[in-house]
């Protein structure tokens, strides 16, 4: 006999749309294979990945446009209101967590990649990219710790604008690491991770969720199941919402 709790779960899945029951059926699954058969480190290195050095070339043009756009922070949208939704909320304590959107499940954001055409041709040289924007903290914002919910995507970071020191930092497990501007990072974010800004200045980096290299038959799903999530109410919001904002 089922549990009271379990039958709780239960009802609580049964009552989700047929799309997100779907989809979370392909997340676990992907997940678990995931882990079983690529390395899952904390932070990956970036030799493994060859067009790390390419993108970081244009450094000096995607911060210059990323300069002209968050000039006017006023008119910068919080994050965790484009992407409601995601899990965003109530993460940021202490100050705005903002974010210009270039792409969100593959699509463009066509108000934001026309004023930045060379960040958004750095972002071709990665395969697979399928989520871009300009994450941006404000003065003394932390981020809690959490977890994004699809190993099947890797977090890329590139310090755009990054105050010097310690204050600025990002732990993922229990290894911190702090953003070389001009230089990246790359995690798998369903690792427990969180971020701190406690200086006087702004963060800015260029966020960047792209496919995690796996076997072909694995690479593969995974293509199908972004095309698949791509069509979804929640993706589409997303990208509406990005437009508007």
């Amino acid at each position: 006999m089922a549990s009271a709790g379990q039958e709780t779960l239960d009802g609580q899945i049964s009552a989700l749309p047929m799309y997100l029951r779907i989809l979370k059926a392909i997340v676990g699954g992907v997940n678990r294979t995931i882990r079983a058969i690529t390395p899952d480190p904390s932070f990956f290195d970036n030799a493994d990945f060859p067009w790390v050095a390419d993108v970081e070339t244009d450094f000096e043009a995607i911060r210059a446009e990323c300069l002209a756009v968050v000039g006017d922070l006023n008119g910068v949208p919080n994050l965790e209101d484009v992407a409601e939704g995601f899990g965003s909320k109530k993460l940021a304590d202490g100050g705005d967590w903002k974010g210009i959107l270039l792409m969100a499940f593959g699509r463009p954001i066509e108000k934001n990649t026309t004023r930045c055409p060379r960040t958004w041709q750095a972002l071709q040289k990665i395969p697979g990219v399928q989520s871009a924007l300009f994450s941006i903290l404000a003065p003394g914002v932390h981020l809690a710790r959490h977890e994004g919910p699809f190993a099947g995507v890797l977090r890329y970071h590139l310090g755009v604008i990054v105050p010097t020191g310690e204050g600025c930092r990002i732990s993922v497990d229990d290894e911190t690491r702090t953003w070389p501007e001009g230089g990246s990072l790359i995690f798998d974010d369903t690792h427990p991770h969180e971020v701190w800004n406690e200086t006087d200045s702004l963060r800015v980096v260029l966020f960047v969720d792209f496919i995690r290299p796996t076997p072909w038959p694995l690479y593969k799903a995974l293509q199908l199941a972004f095309l698949f999530a791509r069509q979804t109410p929640l993706a589409r919001n997303l990208v509406r919402n990005a437009e508007r904002a």
